[in-house]
């Protein structure tokens, strides 16, 4: 687990609702690496996803990938 890894402390740690919400800045520079490991249900990941990606639109960051 991460949080055991010498690298990590738990004050490192964010629930992703709290990134999402706006109650935690996220990532503050490139460099920064996001760690996202998913306990909950289908819907929650799918809700992660959809904030995700509309933050990026709004953001206007990004690169669309036609499939």
């Amino acid at each position: 687990m991460a949080a055991r890894s010498s690298r990590l402390a738990a004050g490192d740690l964010v629930a992703i609702g709290e990134v999402v919400r706006g109650r935690h800045p996220g990532r503050s520079s490139d460099d920064e690496i996001l760690l996202f490991h998913s306990m909950g249900l289908g819907i929650q990941d799918a809700w992660a996803a959809w904030a995700a990606y509309h933050g990026t639109l709004e953001s206007g960051i990004g690169t669309t990938v036609a499939f």
